[in-house]
C-alpha cells in the first residue's frame, strides 16, 4: 500500500491510512485528518465541519501550527486520511500556502493531488473558504506563528 504515499513539498508527505501506519516511524510528526488512530503516535486533526470532509478554518489553523515547527527543524511530517485524496490533501496543500511553498490554491491543489484522482467537492470547497479568508489582510501572518 505504500503507493499511496507521496511527497508534496518540502518534507511534506500525504498518505492513505494503510500506508501511514507502515511507515510511521519515519516521521517526526504525523497528522491523522481521519482521527481512526491507526498511527498510534498520530495528531488527531479531523475535520470539525458539518461532515467529515467539511474544514472549517481553525481546523486548518491548527494543522498549520503544528506542523510548520516540525518542516522548519527539517523534518519529515505525514498527513494522512483514509484514502490519501481528499482531508489530508488539502491539508496539505494549506500548509503549502503557508510555507509559500505554492502561490495560490491551484498551485498547491495540484500539488497534492493523488494522480488520477480528485478530492471530494466539499473539502476542496471549505479549502476554498479558508484561502479566500486569509487573503484577507487583517488576518494573522504565518511569519507571526
Amino acid at each position: 500500500m505504500k503507493e499511496n504515499l507521496r511527497q508534496v513539498g518540502k518534507n511534506l508527505w500525504v498518505s492513505d491510512r494503510e500506508s501511514a501506519a507502515l511507515v510511521q516511524d519515519s516521521f517526526a510528526l504525523i497528522l491523522d485528518c481521519e482521527g481512526d488512530g491507526a498511527c498510534e503516535n498520530a495528531v488527531q486533526v479531523a475535520p470539525t465541519g458539518k461532515t467529515n470532509h467539511t474544514w472549517e478554518a481553525h481546523d486548518l489553523e491548527r494543522i498549520i501550527k503544528l506542523a510548520l515547527p516540525v518542516l522548519e527543524t527539517q523534518q519529515d511530517v505525514l498527513i494522512h486520511c483514509r484514502h490519501g485524496r481528499s482531508r489530508s490533501a488539502c491539508a496539505a496543500a494549506a500548509v503549502l500556502i503557508a510555507r509559500q511553498e505554492a502561490h495560490d490554491l491551484e498551485e498547491a491543489l495540484a500539488k497534492t493531488r493523488a494522480a488520477e484522482k480528485i478530492p471530494a467537492v466539499v473539502t476542496v470547497a471549505s479549502l476554498r473558504r479558508w484561502y479566500h479568508g486569509i487573503k484577507q489582510p487583517s488576518l494573522v501572518s504565518y511569519a507571526d506563528l
